[in-house]
């Protein structure tokens, strides 16, 4: 996901993954790869003129892997980030964000779903309805697919949940 700021600078959100395996499509499109995922790393890339871009590394200590990711910045300049994130790729998956003041700043990673988003044993979570903005008072909005805790069988049924900074 890239943006382009007031002040001209480019920004653009990298999640990279470390695997053991490769994951052919049918796999990929019926369970997603997770069970392949080793780790995962963050990288936020910004430029001044497209031609040039500096890395950094904005990856949480306590969550290795991850998948799908989104970001956004501010009408004041405050970088925001989501992804869904879980210990290892056996354990749940729960929606996390960080923001931080400037695209140079330290980022503040929280978990925003109060409840885990799909179990491990599921492989992984649903990236439809996925995304994160921020409003015109530069609060970072954030909206997620969560499975439905309802039925029984994982994976048939989807809530679409919401959340905003406070």
């Amino acid at each position: 996901v890239a943006q382009l700021a007031a002040d001209g600078t480019m920004t653009a959100l990298y999640l990279d993954h470390t695997t053991n395996g490769t994951c052919d499509t049918a796999t990929t499109e019926t369970f997603g790869c997770a069970g392949f995922i080793k780790s995962s790393s963050l990288h936020l890339y910004t430029s001044k003129n497209g031609r040039t871009w500096t890395s950094r590394n904005v990856t949480p200590p306590d969550h290795p892997v991850m998948r799908y990711s989104w970001s956004d910045r501010a009408p004041d300049g405050t970088m925001g980030i989501a992804y869904y994130a879980a210990k290892n790729k056996s354990s749940d998956w729960y929606l996390r964000a960080a923001t931080a003041p400037s695209v140079k700043g330290k980022f503040s990673h929280v978990q925003v779903s109060p409840h885990k988003i799909i179990s491990g044993a599921f492989g992984s979570p649903l990236g439809d309805f996925f995304t994160a903005t921020f409003g015109p008072d530069s609060k970072l909005n954030v909206v997620w697919t969560s499975v439905n805790a309802d039925i029984v069988a994982e994976g048939l049924n989807s809530d679409i949940l919401y959340a905003r900074q406070k």
